[in-house]
């Protein structure tokens, strides 16, 4: 008798073959059967198993009770008072037609509170940090100082930070300086060194006739 295998457990066959079963999570463990009597086990497990947010499963108004729960933490991450307001409006909005909508059975529905929108932005605003200190630029005017300053202050710059005892002066200011007649000018040793004589001018040499 012959066994004809169709394309299905072929496929099993194979995989089995090539160890893809093998290490399966639950392998060797008994059937965890603890809510099977629940109708929607299934989702329930692929909910926890997949991190989704269970959330989206909820009725309409249990979804809004859960959003008021997350005033104003939810909020953080808006930067802007306005957008702020909008989405505080728009979620006042959605409660009322919630309430809106018509009711079923006797018992008395389940409803989600509104949101005080100005209080709301208050304590968002007190969760929020400072604002950092506005940045001050130089104006234009003050940084484009003469040319004759800006040297003055980095000669100012160098002597401190060289820490020497020694001043630096300007020639025409120090004391070592003198004018001498004509247009010769000597300075001190502070300067120039050793102070030179003062050149005699030469003869004048005789023209021949």
């Amino acid at each position: 008798m012959t066994f004809h295998e169709s394309w299905v457990e072929r496929q099993i066959r194979e995989a089995t073959e090539r160890g893809e079963f093998d290490d399966l999570p639950g392998t060797g463990k008994p059937l965890d059967l603890h809510d099977v009597d629940d109708p929607d086990w299934w989702v329930k497990r692929f909910v926890r198993r997949e991190g989704l947010d269970a959330s989206a499963t909820m009725p309409p108004v249990m979804q809004l009770r859960a959003e008021h729960a997350g005033f104003p933490g939810s909020l953080l991450d808006v930067h802007r008072e306005d957008r702020v307001r909008e989405i505080l409006q728009d979620y006042n909005r959605r409660v009322v037609e919630d309430r809106l909508r018509p009711v079923t059975g006797p018992s008395m529905p389940v409803v989600a509170p509104r949101v005080d929108v100005d209080a709301m932005v208050e304590r968002w605003r007190g969760l929020r940090p400072p604002p950092p200190p506005p940045i001050v630029t130089p104006s234009p005017v003050a940084a484009a100082a003469p040319w004759w300053r800006r040297a003055w202050a980095r000669l100012r710059e160098g002597r401190h930070t060289t820490g020497t005892s020694a001043t630096t002066t300007c020639p025409h200011s120090s004391p070592a300086f003198r004018p001498v007649s004509g247009d010769r000018r000597e300075t001190g040793a502070t300067l120039a060194g050793p102070r030179r004589a003062a050149r005699r001018p030469r003869p004048r040499r005789a023209r021949s006739s």
